[in-house]
């Protein structure tokens, strides 16, 4: 066993040391000692090694890992194994939110309790919790299995594709029923109590809560941080469920051509003649931490527009009048194709929270990340990526039942 102190050589130095390691090496057994809650602790591993986290861990422990086996001595923050897409991640206590989001594959073993969002979005990692789990886990769990041998919070399972999800018979969520649906049952899971398996939302309809006599109701009031009109945008959204931004324009005043003023100082200085003046328009991205900064010739670059909104032909387009051009392409949310990174000198790769055909061997080819925090106004029908579109292989790489509509 390989003893690493985390304490002297920081996360940064105990992760480009594992990193380093070939598939094929022979030192596989590593023990981080004194990780003090440290965060992204043994992320990104890519081989068959087994690392022991002699303490508690926070966030993003062992995120995207791949082949390795972490075992976490105590308990997990929040995102532990997040986007795992291999390999076994242990935990000895309890986990904080968002445990095995995203997960692609493997299994992660929780042998406490899971805070909110377990499983959230998983795209077929296996997890287990010995106790339980808190609300929305497994919301829009799309492959993969949660065992949970304890209780389950609200919103378990809520909007669900194609996952299995197993309760305890003796857990109060699995007695739960929807007012007005059935439950939907697991395929394949005969050999558990059918009410141990839950597929779909336990929570009442928003229409049902509202005519529920024992909702409870609020007396509208003034608010000092909103003004009346905003206040009664909030409760029409929240009786109707309807988004106040669709396609009928933005809710600001926006400035009209009338309102421009043209000085005319600005305009009467001379054009840069290129023999006496030169007028530069290349830009450098990274220069204060990057180890391989950017340079593109124009400031201008071509955004993130997912494969599957758009088809592999146009992807590679972008690709090629952005090589053309000088300029960087981006990737979007649906993964990274070969037709885009073949044709494109400078490619981004877009991390978003959905992660949508998320993939860390592509991640690694990229020229550099761009981490999505929000979404911009969605005109029309939104974010929904129509059924025709989903086809075999943009279901494969998102993860997605084929045919149908997605959002």
């Amino acid at each position: 066993m390989i003893e690493i102190d985390l304490e002297k050589e920081g996360v940064r130095g105990v992760n480009s040391r594992l990193h380093a390691l070939p598939k094929d090496t022979n030192e596989r057994h590593w023990l981080i000692k004194n990780p003090m809650g440290q965060h992204a602790i043994a992320c990104g591993l890519d081989a068959p090694i087994m690392v022991e986290i002699g303490g508690h861990a926070g966030f993003y422990c062992g995120g995207m890992n791949k082949h390795a086996e972490i075992l976490i001595h105590g308990h997990a923050g929040p995102g532990v194994a997040e986007n795992m897409m291999s390999g076994i991640v242990r935990v000895d206590g309890n986990a904080s939110q968002s445990a095995g989001a995203t997960g692609n594959g493997g299994l992660l073993v929780i042998k406490g309790d899971a805070a909110s969002r377990c499983g959230i979005s998983m795209k077929g990692i296996d997890i287990v919790v010995g106790g339980s789990v808190g609300h929305m886990s497994a919301f829009m769990a799309q492959r993969g299995h949660l065992v949970v041998c304890g209780d389950a919070g609200e919103a378990l399972g809520d909007s669900i594709y194609e996952a299995k999800l197993y309760i305890s018979p003796s857990s109060p969520a699995s007695s739960r029923r929807p007012r007005s649906r059935p439950i939907r049952r697991s395929s394949g899971a005969s050999a558990r109590p059918a009410s141990s398996i839950i597929s779909t939302s336990i929570t009442p309809t928003l229409t049902e809560a509202i005519m529920d006599p024992n909702t409870p109701r609020t007396t509208p009031r003034k608010s000092a941080t909103f003004d009346d009109y905003t206040l009664s945008e909030i409760r029409r959204a929240a009786t109707t469920g309807i988004y106040d931004i669709r396609g009928a324009g933005a809710k600001r005043k926006l400035p009209h051509f009338d309102d421009l003023l043209f000085l005319g100082a600005s305009i009467s200085r001379y054009p840069l003649e290129g023999y006496r003046e030169k007028c530069g328009t290349n830009v450098v991205l990274g220069t204060r931490f990057a180890k391989k900064p950017i340079e593109l010739k124009i400031p201008i670059t071509i955004a993130g527009m997912s494969f599957g909104s758009l088809s592999a032909q146009a992807k590679e387009a972008l690709g090629n009048g952005a090589t053309l051009a000088g300029t960087s392409t981006t990737t979007g949310d649906g993964g990274m194709t070969q037709e885009e990174r073949g044709h494109s000198k400078t490619l981004v790769y877009q991390y978003l929270p959905s992660r949508y055909g998320m993939n860390p061997d592509d991640l690694r080819k990229a020229d550099a990340i761009e981490v999505v925090v929000g979404q911009g106004a969605k005109p029309g029908g939104g974010g929904m990526l129509l059924g025709q579109k989903i086809s075999d292989r943009v279901a494969q790489m998102r993860c997605l039942p084929k045919g149908i509509d997605q959002r």
